[in-house]
């Protein structure tokens, strides 16, 4: 698996972090841009599961657009909410 990770120097303070795992692309937008789901290190803390899109810019780096974290517990939760809408189709 490979680890792609963006620096930041305290110049500029901007976060830096590593996608430990990418589960996979759930929509990509007319623009390019990728909607996935990850386990990302945000900062060298610990992972979380993560849902954003995620870009290029003009030198083709990958680029974290706006998204949302979630920890162990609140992704169970949220993919048991996910589950009986389903299931109430």
């Amino acid at each position: 698996m490979s680890f792609n990770t963006k620096g930041a120097t305290p110049a500029t303070s901007e976060p830096t972090y590593e996608v430990a795992q990418d589960f996979g692309t759930f929509f990509t937008t007319k623009k390019g841009d990728a909607y996935k789901l990850r386990l990302v290190s945000w900062n060298g803390r610990a992972p979380k599961w993560d849902i954003r899109s995620w870009g290029t810019d003009e030198d083709g780096n990958e680029v974290a657009h706006k998204g949302i974290t979630f920890s162990d517990e609140q992704i169970a939760a949220l993919t048991d909410l996910l589950i009986k809408v389903k299931e109430a189709e």
